[in-house]
């Protein structure tokens, strides 16, 4: 995808749009029309250098990097110079050369690749989560020394805000290729654009240092903690409001059900000790007593536009759950969005069911079985249930009968609405669904290692789709 910047014209000459020269006849009025010159490798070569030179004088100022100029040299003897930064989720290295290849026409660019061979301002545009990016540009005698195969690209930096104030995540450095390919580790071929992603900048602060440390082994330990210091005007500077937390608990309303956010903090998680945001919350429906409902998505945001968010796949205890990520620590107050979701007392008017789905039958060759689908509708949005079974090992061994699957497929899924497997029964009226199948994220695959017994030939499927609901909380972060 091409950057949106400056537009430079791609539009080339057509037959009836190559240049004429039209000379006065000194003895009469009739206009004497000069048959139009052939372009010559010369001339095409010659405009092609003149286009190129115009574009990157009338570029220059608006990509050259203002900022650090401090050069890092990695153990390795590989020396990096601060290149730029840039912002969004389509991004291409700082500087002239990047800049022209993502903008000039395909055909110039393969030309010039085809002419010069594999340059590191030819990689194709990287594309990230919505973060900021800071480049950093090989330099120096080893700026074309290739790596050495296996390597590992032992670097990391930190944000730190004009306060010194530092963020809690680093970023971990990863190498874009002149292949376009964003590698962390096996390393190959010549030195390229080096990249920090920060997903949650701190927007409040005029200038902004990226912290670099050398690492080194499987557990990334720090081997040089001082590498470098870069310092540069942030891109993303501004003035923002300052929103201010409400006291917990808290009790907010969606429809006839009420929620109540218990508590919020940081924390870290049992197993990787990343930073997270934890908190309770419980629920109370004043439509049934048997409704249970629980949060099957969260987002986080705060004043400046920062956000993180996610699906929520499992929960962290009993009514409690959590996000991974943390936005930056001096902010007062942060804004918890919660999306809803009914997992059992559905009413009539949520719940549709698939009758006679045929059970999978293995033929003598073991091979995997074709699944059936049915087709349905509710509320306008179509549905279909498959049978599938994709464990090769058991489909070689009939007799277990294990592995089999029920998919659930949306092709139209309109936002604010989930589907869920919610039972799955043979016609013998065995019920095969885990107690446990409706759980926080849309269920829309079950698998059951035992199987339906042998003597089942069909399946009835029951599926709930319904609209979420969403509440929002100011807490103290």
């Amino acid at each position: 995808m091409k950057s949106k910047s400056l537009v430079v014209s791609k539009k080339p000459y057509g037959k009836s749009e190559i240049p004429s020269s039209r000379t006065r006849h000194s003895s009469g009025n009739e206009d004497m029309v000069k048959p139009p010159m052939k372009w010559s490798r010369k001339w095409t070569r010659g405009c092609l250098a003149l286009a190129l030179l115009a574009a990157g004088l009338a570029i220059w100022h608006f990509v050259m990097p203002a900022g650090s100029n401090e050069i890092i040299t990695l153990s390795d003897g590989h020396q990096y110079r601060f290149a730029g930064t840039s912002w969004g989720t389509n991004h291409i290295p700082p500087g002239v050369l990047p800049y022209l290849a993502d903008h000039l026409p395909n055909s110039w660019v393969n030309y010039l690749r085809a002419k010069l061979g594999p340059r590191r301002w030819f990689t194709s545009p990287l594309h990230t989560p919505e973060a900021l990016v800071i480049w950093l540009e090989p330099t120096g005698t080893s700026a074309n020394v290739p790596f050495a195969a296996g390597g590992t690209l032992g670097l990391q930096g930190v944000l730190v805000d004009k306060n010194g104030l530092a963020g809690s995540t680093p970023s971990f450095a990863n190498f874009l290729s002149p292949a376009g390919e964003s590698v962390f580790n096996d390393l190959k071929g010549p030195p390229g654009y080096v990249f920090l992603s920060f997903p949650v900048p701190p927007r409040r602060s005029r200038t902004l240092e990226c912290r670099l440390q050398e690492i080194a082994g499987v557990a990334y330990t720090v081997v040089r903690p001082d590498l470098g210091r870069l310092k540069f005007p942030n891109p993303l500077f501004g003035h923002y409001p300052q929103w201010q937390p409400g006291a917990l608990p808290a009790v907010k309303s969606a429809g006839d059900l009420q929620v109540r956010l218990n508590n919020f903090g940081r924390a870290l998680s049992a197993g990787s000790h990343a930073e997270m945001y934890q908190f309770s919350v419980t629920f109370e429906s004043s439509r049934d007593r048997n409704e249970k409902w629980t949060v099957a998505g969260l987002e986080v945001t705060d004043a400046t536009g920062n956000r993180i968010s996610q699906d929520v796949r499992n929960s962290e205890g009993p009514d409690t759950y959590g996000i991974y990520g943390a936005l930056w620590p001096d902010e007062a107050a942060v804004r918890l969005t919660l999306t809803l979701k009914r997992t059992s007392g559905y009413p009539a008017s949520e719940l549709v069911t698939f009758t006679n789905l045929p059970v999978l039958l293995l033929g003598p060759s073991y091979a995997p079985p074709n699944g059936t689908s049915l087709t349905n509708s509710l509320g306008g949005i179509p549905i279909a249930v498959r049978n599938i079974m994709t464990d090769t090992w058991h489909q070689r061994h009939a007799s277990l009968r294990g592995a089999y699957g029920v998919e659930l497929e949306t092709p139209t899924h309109p936002p604010g609405v989930i589907a869920d497997i919610v039972e799955v029964a043979t016609d013998a009226g065995n019920v095969l669904t885990p107690p446990d199948s409706v759980g926080p994220y849309a269920r829309t695959y079950i698998e059951y290692h035992q199987g339906p017994a042998p003597a089942a030939k069909y399946l009835n499927v029951n599926v709930a789709v319904q609209k979420t609901r969403t509440v929002e909380f100011l807490v103290r972060p």
